[in-house]
């Protein structure tokens, strides 16, 4: 029923406000209990509502921004007591696809996610995802005013990543490396003094 007055483009922004805040609930509730089905239902729901562009409208005003904010922020507080790598894989996944989406009309706040972020470089099994969010986040934070320990971290992790390839025994995707690389760059070009290479 839902899905079929979201598609005739009827819908008001209480009703948009219901149903996007019961979308949270249930996208929280998913990361908290490991239901990796939930969490990516709740994903491909919210991709579908950003492909219509007058959802995408309603959603850019402040209210909604602020929802959005406030889940992306809910997520990753929860990185640091989750045990469950299916469930950190997924929850890094739908925060990359949301991120590409055209319903954040302003990304600046997600710099703040790095530092938090940079820990979880430490467990192999999600490096693919993380690495990839990291080089979206550097990518889209053209003003990153991180902390210069944050930054530096932030690098000598991703050097690490990238030495890892070196080992004629590893076996890592080549994904990871093009992440690494990627964001070591982006570092390089943008906001690490390059006393720090050496």
């Amino acid at each position: 029923m839902v899905f079929s007055i979201l598609a005739i483009g009827s819908i008001s922004e209480a009703m948009l406000d219901n149903y996007f805040g019961t979308v949270v609930e249930s996208l929280t509730m998913g990361a908290k209990t490991n239901n990796k089905n939930l969490i990516k239902r709740c994903g491909c729901i919210v991709l579908w509502m950003s492909r219509d562009r007058l959802i995408v409208e309603m959603m850019h005003s402040s209210h909604f921004q602020e929802l959005l904010q406030d889940c992306l922020e809910g997520l990753v507080s929860l990185f640091a007591a989750s045990q469950n790598t299916a469930t950190v894989n997924s929850v890094l996944h739908f925060m990359t696809k949301l991120l590409r989406s055209p319903l954040l009309s302003n990304k600046k706040f997600t710099e703040a996610f790095i530092p938090a972020l940079i820990p979880l470089l430490q467990n192999t099994a999600v490096s693919e995802n993380l690495l990839e969010l990291l080089a979206d986040l550097l990518k889209s934070t053209p003003t990153l005013s991180l902390m210069e320990e944050s930054l530096e971290q932030l690098f000598s992790k991703v050097v690490n990543q990238i030495n890892d390839f070196q080992s004629p025994t590893c076996k890592k995707s080549c994904r990871i490396l093009g992440y690494a690389l990627q964001i070591l760059q982006n570092i390089l070009l943008n906001y690490l003094d390059l006393r720090y290479v050496y």
